[in-house]
């Protein structure tokens, strides 16, 4: 999971967990490593809605179908939640 501007790994940072465990009585939750890459999270077959998170940015969820024998890669990029910078008021100046 990486920036999506700067390309930017989350590392340690990063979580995702499966939003439809309430079908499977399962939830699955992990958090990115020091490469930041998520541990397989070995999902049965079916079609998963997964959602990504990071502090500082714009949560995403993925729907992606699990196929029996075979490795899903998600390649995730978040985008980062704009703040305004803060107002600064000019001093005021008593005559």
């Amino acid at each position: 999971m990486e920036d999506s501007e700067t390309e930017k790994l989350f590392i340690n940072t990063g979580m995702m967990q499966t939003l439809n465990y309430i079908f499977t009585k399962k939830q699955k939750v992990a958090k990115t490593n020091s490469s930041g890459l998520f541990p397989m999270m070995k999902l049965n077959v079916g079609v998963w809605r997964i959602q990504f998170s990071a502090p500082g940015y714009i949560t995403q969820i993925i729907e992606v179908t699990i196929e029996a024998k075979k490795v899903t890669k998600l390649d995730v990029k978040l985008v980062a939640i704009e703040v305004a910078p803060p107002v600064v008021e000019p001093p005021v100046v008593v005559v």
